[in-house]
């Protein structure tokens, strides 16, 4: 076997452990970025806390307790979904790639123990800034603050799908002229390595786009039909809708993230047999 085969393999499973680790990063900062817009909007809310006399540290941990309440439950749907997603991409391999044989696909409790913590820690963590930041303006500001949003212009997530899915389109069509040995001998440069980059990249821009538009989400459920009759609890109960999908959709794309990308690494571990049946046994 040429050593370039092997470096190539173990160069792939750096790389999807790079990928692992760089969506963590991007998941941490998009969190971070979607707290503060949703700490921003109950500004209000928490200038009404400390006026009646509530300190700061008891606005963190009540803030705290919430956000461990709302990403507890939205990393276990991530993991579900994870799980199941996983299940489909090892079926569609299956179907894709024959060669690669993959009967079975084995996640360890333990690793899905990790995921479901990393999930609430990271979103704890993202949590923090926004929540001290906000804490630390005037009560003043803080029960006048207004929001001001741009209209007329075009949200960016459905830009960055539409994007996405034309690659991922535009790979799957030229991935036929590949051939199912092909896609896993693709050279820098080459035609193999431009069907794989296009399906990665319609894949990255596809991910942007969606996690972009989670935090829209929560604005549908002001829509809510049994609305209070009171407009001062009709507030609280929206804002409370919002602060609740807000944090259950970034929990719950971070635990989704985390298993696809366990199971993107987990599967290459079935290229080396790609290689064994064509060279004879190797060993990495």
């Amino acid at each position: 076997v040429r050593e370039m085969d092997i470096l190539a393999i173990q160069a792939y499973q750096t790389g999807m452990l790079l990928i692992i680790i760089a969506s963590i990063i991007v998941e941490f900062l998009f969190i971070t970025n979607t707290l503060s817009m949703n700490i921003k909007d109950r500004s209000k809310e928490f200038g009404t806390l400390k006026a009646i006399g509530s300190s700061n540290l008891q606005i963190i941990i009540f803030l705290s307790l919430e956000f461990i309440i709302y990403a507890g439950i939205a990393s276990f749907l991530g993991i579900v979904l994870g799980l199941v997603f996983s299940g489909v991409s090892v079926f569609i391999l299956n179907f894709s790639f024959s060669r690669l044989r993959i009967n079975a696909l084995t996640i360890k409790f333990t690793t899905l123990l990790a995921s479901y913590l990393t999930g609430i820690i990271i979103t704890l963590m993202a949590g923090l800034y926004p929540i001290i930041k906000a804490l630390t303006l005037p009560v003043i500001q803080t029960m006048h603050w207004a929001v001001s949003r741009k209209k007329g212009k075009i949200p960016f997530w459905p830009i960055s799908m539409v994007i996405g899915i034309v690659m991922i389109l535009l790979g799957m069509i030229t991935r036929d002229s590949v051939g199912s040995g092909g896609f896993l001998e693709f050279q820098l440069l080459s035609w193999n390595f431009f069907v794989v980059g296009t399906i990665f990249l319609g894949l990255l821009f596809l991910e942007i786009g969606f996690l972009h538009f989670l935090p829209h989400i929560g604005g549908l459920m002001i829509w809510y039909r049994s609305m209070p009759r009171t407009i001062a609890t009709r507030n609280i109960r929206r804002e409370s809708q919002k602060s609740t999908i807000t944090v259950m959709v970034t929990g719950l794309a971070l635990s989704f993230i985390l298993i696809m990308g366990i199971t993107a690494t987990a599967l290459i571990e079935y290229v080396p047999d790609y290689y064994n049946d064509k060279f004879g046994r190797i060993g990495i």
